[in-house]
Formats: C-alpha cells, sequence, structure tokens
C-alpha cells in the first residue's frame, strides 16, 4: 500500500526536510535491529520479532516516500525505472550456483 502523497507532503512540511530524513535514517535503523533480531529468534519469540520486522518495514516504506518527494520523485521513479530494465535484464541471464 502507497501512502497518499499529499498526506505525505503536508509531513514534511509540517517537521521540516531534515527532521524527515534523519526520522527515515533512524527507521531503517530499527528495521536492521529488528531483522538482526528475527535471524536468532525461535518459537514464539521468531513470531513476535516478525511482527516487529512489518511494523518497521512499515516505517520504512513511509519514511522513503518522503525521501522521494523530497529528493526529487520524477527524479527516483527515472532511477527506478533504469533499475528495472537491468533487474530484467539480469533475470535472463543463466542463474549461478545452486
Amino acid at each position: 500500500m502507497i501512502v497518499d502523497e499529499k498526506l505525505l507532503k503536508k509531513c514534511v512540511e509540517a517537521w521540516g526536510e531534515e527532521a524527515q530524513v534523519n526520522m527515515a535514517i533512524e527507521e531503517m535503523a530499527e528495521l536492521t535491529k529488528a531483522l538482526m533480531k528475527l535471524r536468532r529468534a525461535r518459537g514464539k519469540d521468531f513470531i513476535d520479532r516478525v511482527y516487529d520486522v512489518r511494523e518497521e518495514i512499515a516505517d520504512v516504506l513511509m519514511t522513503v516516500q518522503q525521501m522521494r518527494l523530497i529528493y526529487g520523485a520524477s527524479n527516483v521513479d527515472a532511477q527506478i525505472g533504469r533499475k528495472t530494465e537491468r533487474l530484467i535484464e539480469r533475470l535472463k541471464e543463466p542463474q549461478k550456483g545452486g
């Protein structure tokens, strides 16, 4: 799900670009931490850690969408297009390994 762009623009306007960039950095670090905890989890703890990862993914996606607006949505979209084409080509290549 993509968050409404108007809402995200309001967030950037309300708190400022620098604060939202800092928030994105923080959220990405929290996702990294949650993923590392999930790697070590077992049993019920594993289920709890999966929930934590999902929550952090949502936070990261919302802040990354704000970064897209801050740093130029059309430029970011163009980069995504180029990277998508490159990925399509790489998937056509024979896969190495097992």
